[in-house]
């Protein structure tokens, strides 16, 4: 590996990317990881690079952690070692390749079709294909969407009536039943 590698230290995660982003806007460099220190919250980000691109990047993010007045150091190192890379760098992982099946063979006789026959049928597919996707497109615009999808809908867990605009964690008032469950609380709690 001859390339240069540079890290900036700095107080934060927020800081952390605006300084990574400040580092990879103003030179060629590649971004290698985000390291977290132990304690105080320090982030290390490291960039790889030409020697000049790299020296540019980590002053540029110097300038930027100071100006945030959360910096803490940067170190830029022209050739990193032979047998260091591994150990200071994130080694890419390899993407599992999906196994390959063999399809199986399929034998069909299929008689041949005249040109004229054939452009008949396309056009008549076309036709009626057209045709499906307009009444599709009328049909399903003119249903009311009036169901929402379990995936947004959270029902009030006061009354459980799917119609009641409340969500939980909302203010128990803003339930349409709040005056019946709060009735039937107070009717329980009187009983005791």
């Amino acid at each position: 590996m001859n390339d240069a590698l540079g890290m900036v230290e700095v107080i934060g995660y927020a800081c952390a990317v605006s300084v990574a982003d400040t580092m990879v806007k103003t030179a060629a460099v590649d971004i290698q990881g985000l390291q977290r220190a132990k304690g105080s919250g320090w982030l290390t980000i490291k960039v790889t690079g030409s020697v000049a691109a790299v020296e540019a990047s980590v002053n540029a993010g110097k300038a930027q952690a100071q100006r945030d007045h959360l910096y803490v150091t940067s170190q830029v190192i022209p050739r990193l070692g032979t047998g260091l890379g591994p150990t200071f760098l994130p080694q890419p992982k390899p993407k599992p390749q999906p196994p390959v099946t063999p399809e199986p063979k399929t034998t069909s006789k299929v008689a041949p079709v005249s040109a004229a026959a054939s452009a008949a049928d396309s056009a008549a597919t076309s036709v009626s294909a057209s045709a499906t996707s307009e009444a599709a497109a009328v049909s399903h615009a003119s249903k009311p969407t009036t169901e929402p999808t379990p995936a947004t809908h959270y029902t009030c867990n006061l009354c459980k009536d799917p119609a009641c605009p409340r969500k939980k964690g909302e203010p128990r008032a803003s339930c349409i039943h709040f005056n019946e469950v709060e009735a039937e609380q107070n009717k329980s709690s009187h009983k005791k």
